[in-house]
């Protein structure tokens, strides 16, 4: 009988899904990684004996990763490194627009934590400089929990609080390494230099711990408790002197640390800015603590603060941008709209998460602490954007993020429609889709260049019209840019839509267009200027037509309820946890070197454990599916060391061809799969070169319809309308009779047009 191990795609697909029986588990040595195996009762004259080795629970197996869905921003920023074209310049940039995603995150806590919440607590008769460095305290402590809990322990690996403490703040040498690890001197000073420049994934560094990822968090821990001690001593008038200086120095030497964190002066600068961060926070809150001053924060102050932090996230986007652009211009090696493109979703949607906290907390604030109502001008109707966080900046982060994500829907749109293309009979949805991941490059470049031209708007807006005034991105009914914008978007996007709708059937592309066109023209007429209702519970009152009021609805408040229902849901259920899973399994699957408060990156041990379960059960046969192939593949490409110990290889579904090629187009998709194929590959006694290697794939898959950069005569597609039985979409290749072909082919070898004399000779 021949032996089978087979992995499972993205959302950690259950082992009884994919061995299609009641599997039985065996004890691993690795909790986190299980191996399940096949019941052979239910199948005695199986011709393979199959298990399946389940990584799911690195990313849906903890309750903590419930909890993720709030490092979102952060994950895109990561993302965006391994986006961009490997370049010192391009990546030192994008680790500085890094750090301003952490600014954002926590001045937009500070509105919340340093001026509603203590203008609350003196209205209630509390001291000011009480309450002052109570909110900082506890501001402080949330970032220290989400830098030592939420995105370093997890499934994944356990630090103890000792080593926690140790990373953030040690100024010994060994403070900055990774825990745990025995290293000679020369492992030591290999630690210290900088793994992404230029990394592929058949770097093994990716898949091994690096010190990298524990100094940019130190750098970004002792910099966001800098920028609370500025927003602190700033927001009070009468404070100031040299604690501010201080903190000031600190933030501007972390950020230059940074930019520069892939040289070897900047090692002092960050032994010291643990240390230096907590010492200017204390200083700050003792100095308000000290001075007891009767004023309290000023709100115009605390949002001035996220301003220019926003504007220091688009300057060193930018400046990403023009690197890469002057560096490689635009095409498919080097695309510099997709970094810039996460960036934009990065910093839109950390905008929207804050803006959606500042509204709630004032709002809960005003409405329990016995103030007036914000959200109530004089009498009817009421006007949300009364609100101070609206009016500084919040509706403008609304409109633009609603703006945005149309854009991305028009983009998505145009690209299942170009160039035209015939339909199969079974799978018309899928197909469409599949055209969209083809063009997955251009639909979120264009999404990045909507997003370019918003922030130019906004500098425009602001300080091209006298001075930085966040409160100038008010949107106003006179204000007519950005709601023309948007409606120039929506109307491309829903003939896009619809038209694209009518290739699967015509009654619902007539559907799709009047409903779309429906909408556009609700917003767009003044008749309904009027209509206003109150939101259950919160009773915070909606006027769905106007721009303001409908991006609210959609990208600040609908988007906190979905945060909040996957975060109750997650932590109470796996399998719901299961539902963000693609997420995690795409995002989550890079070493966390641009980006250190990221989810953790589940891909170096999901790799390193394949390895270690491909050497105790050397199976015939490794089969993987989706996001598992992308595993399986870079196990391989150890030195040929794990690819001796198989005879065949079988991938289906698999996004390394139409998603990992396109969008990581620096991170050596093709190198991977060359060197993984000229490793199985042998020669017969003809001198004819067999490749052991085949790939599945179908035109109506949308994540894996497209073939892997190998050999063309290693891969099989699964056309539908040849052969219904085949299925369509992305799952149950498992299930066809060209899965059941292609296992004992691949052990024998196909042949292969493959040149690997340069791998052989090399």
């Amino acid at each position: 009988m021949t032996d089978e191990l087979r992995l499972h795609g993205m959302s950690g697909t259950p082992p009884k899904a994919l061995l299609y029986s009641d599997p039985v588990t065996y004890d691993r040595s690795d909790s986190k990684t299980k191996v399940w195996e096949q019941n052979r009762d239910e199948r005695p004259n199986a011709p393979f004996h199959v298990r399946a080795f389940h990584w799911g629970s690195l990313t849906s197996g903890s309750k903590v990763t419930a909890f993720w869905i709030l490092l979102v921003p952060f994950l895109f920023a990561n993302v965006a490194g391994w986006m961009a074209d490997g370049r010192r310049w391009t990546q030192a940039w994008i680790r500085l627009a890094g750090l301003c995603v952490t600014g954002l995150f926590i001045a937009q806590l500070g509105v919340v934590f340093l001026d509603l919440a203590p203008t609350w607590l003196i209205n209630a008769g509390m001291v000011p400089g009480h309450a002052l460095a109570l909110g900082a305290a506890v501001l402080g402590v949330v970032f220290v929990g989400i830098t030592m809990f939420l995105s370093t322990r997890s499934s994944i690996q356990s630090i103890s609080a000792l080593d926690q403490i140790k990373l953030l703040l040690s100024p010994s040498r060994s403070g900055t390494l990774p825990p745990r690890m025995e290293l000679n001197e020369a492992e030591e000073e290999t630690q210290r230099n900088d793994p992404a420049l230029g990394a592929k994934l058949t770097h093994p560094a990716m898949w091994e711990r690096h010190a990298i990822l524990h100094r940019l968090r130190r750098l970004h821990f002792g910099a966001a408790l800098a920028l609370i001690a500025v927003s602190l001593e700033w927001g009070v008038e009468g404070l100031g002197g040299l604690t501010q200086a201080l903190a000031l120095i600190v933030l501007a030497v972390s950020a230059i640390a940074v930019l520069f964190s892939s040289t070897n002066w900047v090692f002092f600068i960050i032994r010291w800015a643990g240390i230096a961060g907590v010492l200017v926070w204390l200083a700050a809150m003792a100095h308000v603590l000290r001075a007891l001053t009767d004023t309290t924060t000023a709100v115009d102050k605390s949002h001035t603060i996220v301003f220019f932090v926003a504007l220091g996230l688009g300057a060193a986007v930018f400046m990403a941008f023009v690197s890469q652009m002057v560096a490689s211009g635009i095409n498919t090696d080097s695309n510099p709209f997709l970094p810039t493109g996460a960036f934009a979703f990065a910093g839109l949607l950390g905008g929207a998460m804050g803006v959606a906290l500042g509204l709630l907390a004032e709002f809960a604030i005003f409405r329990f602490g016995g103030d007036a109502n914000p959200f109530q001008v004089g009498a009817d109707p009421f006007v949300i954007a009364n609100a101070q966080v609206m009016v500084n900046g919040g509706s403008w982060v609304a409109a633009a993020m609603l703006v945005l994500v149309l854009a991305f829907v028009a983009a998505a749109g145009m690209a299942a429609l170009w160039p035209p293309f015939g339909l199969p009979t079974a799978g018309r949805t899928n197909a469409l889709l599949r055209k969209i991941t083809q063009r997955a490059p251009w639909v979120f470049g264009g999404a990045a260049a909507v997003a370019l031209a918003l922030g130019g708007l906004a500098i425009v807006n602001t300080c091209l019209s006298g001075g930085c005034d966040p409160s100038k991105l008010a949107v106003f009914d006179d204000d007519r840019l950005l709601p023309i914008a948007m409606t120039v978007i929506a109307m491309i996007g829903a003939a896009a839509l619809s038209i694209a709708a009518t290739r699967i059937s015509a009654g619902l592309g007539v559907g799709t267009a009047i409903v779309t066109t429906g909408l556009i023209w609700l917003v767009n007429d003044p008749r309904f200027d009027a209509w206003t209702f109150e939101l259950p519970i919160i009773r915070i009152p909606i006027n769905p037509t106007e721009v303001v009021d409908l991006s609210i609805l959609t990208m600040i408040l609908g988007l906190t309820f979905l945060i909040f229902k996957s975060i109750v849901g997650g932590f109470g259920s796996q399998d719901s946890r299961r539902q963000v899973g693609m997420l995690w399994d795409t995002g989550s699957f890079w070493p966390r070197w641009f980006h250190p408060l990221a989810p953790p990156a589940y891909g170096p041990h999901a790799v390193q454990a394949l390895r270690e379960q491909l050497g105790e059960d050397e199976p015939d046969l490794l089969t993987a599916h989706s996001q598992g192939s992308v595993v399986a593949t870079v196990a391989l490409a150890d030195g040929g060391v794990s690819a001796s110990l198989i005879k065949g290889y079988v991938t289906y579904g698999s996004p390394m061809g139409i998603l990992y090629k396109q969008m990581f187009p620096a991170a050596g998709v093709a190198e991977l799969a060359h060197v993984v194929e000229c490793s199985l590959s042998t020669v017969n006694s003809e001198e004819q070169r067999i490749g052991h290697w085949i790939n599945l794939w179908r035109d109506t898959d949308p994540l894996g319809g497209e073939e892997v950069p190998i050999s063309e005569m290693a891969q099989r597609a699964l056309l539908v309308d040849s052969d219904p039985t085949e299925g369509n979409g992305h799952s149950q290749y498992e299930l066809t009779e060209a899965f059941f072909n292609a296992r004992p082919d691949a052990i024998a070898g196909v042949a292969t047009n493959a040149n690997c004399e340069e791998a052989t000779d090399g």
